[in-house]
């Protein structure tokens, strides 16, 4: 119940005046009706929307707590609006936006950038390291809020086949590479795992062996293919088993809805 309803409560009673019947007495208040006694009978109105234009309350100090509450009322109405709003630029900006092929990342991070990864809830592009740019955070163009990004560790003398996949996420809602100038992709809020390290793999055992890269070299990131990023999806929820499997098959619905590709069910 917020503070308009509570008020409501003692507003029984209560002396008011209305531009055009005149003084009189709130008698009832039923669910958004209030009902005012007149001289020459009652009257009906919406509640609290009649306080606003017609209905005035005759105490002073009660009519200014009420109107404060009117304006906590406005303000938390447009409030919504506004992230009404927001979700519907988001939405717009997406569908603007022409997906591009292979935006889907694997990041090459540390167990020490896995942890920071985690608790700050997005992951690093990592810094140029020659050239004009140099010190710079490198620029992700292609990741959008299609992009799902792959957290992986791999040991400085292992080749590349052991890359460990260790943690995933889509990127939010709202960001766009082409205008992060931080090098921080952040993480969808609902839709992101940590792998246990018991339930971590061989990242590349789920894909095609042409789609694996010879190496990383210095690179904090590489893009893969839709279908690269669909077939580890479909490895993590066989790892997770059954306990986790609403969640990825919810998680996969998601992926495939904003890279525009059909579900075949079997």
């Amino acid at each position: 119940m917020d503070a308009l309803n509570m008020a409501a409560e003692h507003l029984i009673g209560q002396p008011v005046k209305h531009s055009a019947f005149g003084h009189g007495t709130v008698e009832s208040l039923s669910g958004n009706v209030v009902t005012v006694n007149f001289s020459q009978g009652d009257k009906k109105f919406i509640y609290p929307d009649a306080f606003k234009s017609f209905l005035r309350l005759e105490d002073e100090e009660g009519r200014e707590e009420f109107n404060r509450l009117m304006e906590v009322r406005k303000r938390r109405i447009e409030a919504k609006k506004e992230v009404v709003r927001e979700k519907e630029e988001t939405r717009r900006k997406f569908r603007s936006k022409k997906l591009v092929p292979n935006s889907q990342a694997v990041f090459n991070v540390s167990e020490e950038e896995l942890k920071e990864s985690t608790e700050r809830e997005w992951a690093f592009t990592g810094r140029y390291q020659s050239g004009f740019s140099e010190g710079r955070a490198r620029t992700a163009g292609r990741i959008k809020p299609n992009s799902l990004c792959m957290l992986t560790t791999l040991g400085k003398s292992e080749p590349e086949s052991e890359r460990q996949l260790r943690g995933l996420f889509m990127a939010r809602e709202d960001f766009y590479g082409d205008e992060c100038t931080d090098g921080q992709v952040d993480a969808h809020k609902k839709y992101r795992l940590l792998l246990s390290p018991e339930n971590a793999f061989r990242i590349w055992d789920a894909v095609d062996e042409a789609d694996m890269p010879k190496r990383f070299g210095g690179l904090h990131f590489r893009y893969v293919s839709e279908n690269s990023a669909l077939s580890i999806l479909k490895a993590v929820k066989e790892k997770l088993g059954e306990e986790h499997s609403e969640f990825m098959d919810e998680f996969i619905k998601y992926y495939c809805r904003l890279n525009s590709i059909t579900i075949t069910k079997k």
